[in-house]
């Protein structure tokens, strides 16, 4: 069993860039598609995702000076909790039992609740099943902290990883219309569990208060109105020059890192679209291929969602937009935050996820996403100081992380709505 979740765990680390053409071509088979035609949307997907990586990784390269004022601010603060990042959190939830069978009985789970018709969904955003298998777990460090091991943990946790892949299965199918009107995706859905059973709930709450705040909840300042108003100063990558200028200019940068912070930004704006744009080019086929296969053999009325990843909705220039002026709000949110032991430098890397889900659900008002956005970055860095205990023991006691006395780690894959719900009830009974 160890020797199989190793093998699994191994081609899952190669990422979306090298399975996903082997998916999208299998999938394409079973479709009825053309097999050229069929690898060619997966090797286009591999290319969109090495192309987000690439843009992503200018993102982070580019804010570092920004990051790194900052980063000097902190100096003389308590921040004694590190971010690990996700791979850290990935290879521990590896070191499970039960880990090498909840991706393929995962798998003919989502098929057997598309047949029954319990969900439209099928999910081939599998590199991302680490986040069912996290938070399962989780649940297994709970057991064994109250001095349970054996079959029934075993058990327990796999059907609760079934459980969590139905779930997010119908949330996919709740979400599909916000997720296709917003960023044009037909026959599509987001199926990442860190976005739809986290960032979309917390989200949506927040979204609702918003609507009860009088005159607030009628301000509505998107990107086409701005462009409208600005004129050519509206265009996306004069808004993301001027967005560098911004952050350039308020984090006290030289002449020319300000200049190059501006036109780095711009870059990412502008391509960043793209990059998506190359990922649906590679997907639209599949969808396509779905539906009639699914109109041949089921029905008319059968309906086929293609689960993708979250990474579809950090290209829209709303979410990157968003995720820029969230940075520095998320930095801000350190000092300010009682009690808070967390820096969230390593966070900016999943700000432009949490960024997407937040445009999708605020029908990408860029006013009402800056509110619910800042206020969802509070739940995740108080949820961040929350998870700490539990991240620091999950990853030592796996074996993966040696730290020093005194630190702490937590990862932004932490604050999750179920891992926290767990680990509340938990503490709640006197198990941590």
């Amino acid at each position: 069993m160890e020797h199989l979740a190793s093998i699994i765990r191994q081609v899952l680390d190669i990422g979306a860039i090298a399975v996903l053409p082997i998916i999208i071509t299998i999938l394409g088979l079973f479709f009825k598609m053309n097999f050229f035609k069929a690898f060619k949307s997966g090797l286009l997907l591999g290319i969109g995702f090495q192309g987000l990586k690439l843009v992503i990784s200018l993102l982070i390269t580019t804010i570092e000076p920004v990051t790194n004022y900052y980063a000097a601010s902190a100096t003389g603060y308590a921040f004694t909790t590190i971010d690990v990042g996700w791979q850290t959190l990935s290879a521990a939830a590896w070191m499970t039992p039960f880990a090498a069978v909840v991706l393929p009985l995962g798998l003919i789970v989502n098929i057997i609740l598309i047949k029954f018709k319990v969900t439209k969904t099928f999910n081939i955003d599998i590199w991302n099943y680490w986040h069912i298998l996290m938070a399962s777990s989780i649940l297994y460090y709970i057991f064994s902290r109250a001095d349970m091991s054996g079959a029934v943990p075993f058990a327990i946790c796999t059907v609760f990883a079934m459980l969590l892949v139905a779930i997010i299965c119908i949330v996919g199918d709740k979400i599909a219309p916000f997720w296709q009107r917003n960023f044009g995706y037909e026959g599509t859905t987001c199926t990442t569990m860190s976005s739809t059973l986290s960032a979309v709930p917390v989200v949506y709450v927040l979204n609702k208060i918003v609507d009860i705040i009088p005159g607030v909840n009628k301000v509505d300042i998107n990107l086409s109105w701005i462009n409208k108003k600005l004129g050519p100063l509206g265009d996306p990558a004069l808004v993301g020059f001027i967005v560098g200028l911004f952050l350039a200019i308020i984090t006290r940068q030289t002449p020319t890192v300000i200049i190059q912070i501006a036109v780095g930004i711009a870059a990412v704006i502008v391509l960043m679209p793209r990059m998506v744009g190359l990922l649906m080019e590679g997907l639209t086929p599949i969808s396509k291929a779905a539906k009639n296969y699914m109109t041949k053999h089921v029905g008319e009325d059968q309906e086929l969602l293609i689960g993708t990843d979250a990474a579809f909705a950090i290209g829209d220039q709303t979410a990157v937009t968003l995720s820029l002026l969230l940075m520095p709000i998320t930095i801000a949110l350190a000092f300010i935050i009682p009690g808070n032991n967390y820096f969230p430098v390593g966070m900016f890397a999943s700000i432009p996820y949490f960024a997407g889900m937040i445009s999708m659900m605020t029908d990408r008002n860029l006013f009402r996403g800056l509110i619910t956005g800042t206020l969802y970055m509070v739940f995740i860095v108080v949820s961040l100081n929350f998870m700490a205990d539990v991240g620091t023991s999950f990853v030592t006691s796996a074996g993966v992380l040696e730290l020093e006395k005194g630190l702490k780690v937590t990862a932004a894959s932490l604050a999750n709505v179920v891992d926290i719900l767990m680990v509340l009830i938990a503490k709640l009974f006197k198990v941590l």
